[in-house]
């Protein structure tokens, strides 16, 4: 999901939407930079969880990662920024069904993320805790 999504940031980058020339209000780059950077920053996570070896240094780098999407959306909210984050890029824009859920999407892989790695880390911690008593 990481790959797809970080690909889709890559073809819009690459496009030519008045999206790509604003400046974000929490990174203060223009969102052309914001999408290559967090483009980078998705496939070398997804490339970690899929080759790394440490299944609790995968959770903490997924629980990472979407601890800054949902720190980066409550500055958005908290700086009255009423205006939907293209965090998805112009696809979008493509896909009908997706521009009229796009809100939904990132919510739910924000939630999905969030509560599967920090879940799977607590319950890990558990368990450990668990087999040293016994």
């Amino acid at each position: 999901m990481l790959l797809f999504v970080a690909l889709l940031k890559v073809v819009s980058a690459a496009g030519s939407s008045k999206i790509l020339f604003v400046f974000d209000p929490i990174l203060q780059q223009k969102n052309r930079v914001v999408y290559l950077e967090t483009a980078l920053l998705e496939a070398v996570l997804a490339s970690y969880l899929i080759f790394g070896r440490n299944s609790t240094r995968k959770l903490i780098a997924l629980a990472w990662l979407a601890t800054n999407f949902l720190l980066y959306h409550a500055g958005l909210r908290w700086m009255g920024v009423s205006e939907l984050c293209a965090c998805l890029g112009r696809p979008a824009e493509w896909w009908p069904w997706l521009s009229k859920h796009q809100l939904l999407v990132i919510w739910s892989l924000l939630f999905f993320f969030l509560v599967g790695s920090y879940g799977m880390l607590i319950i890990g911690a558990y368990t450990k805790r668990v087999n040293k008593a016994i």
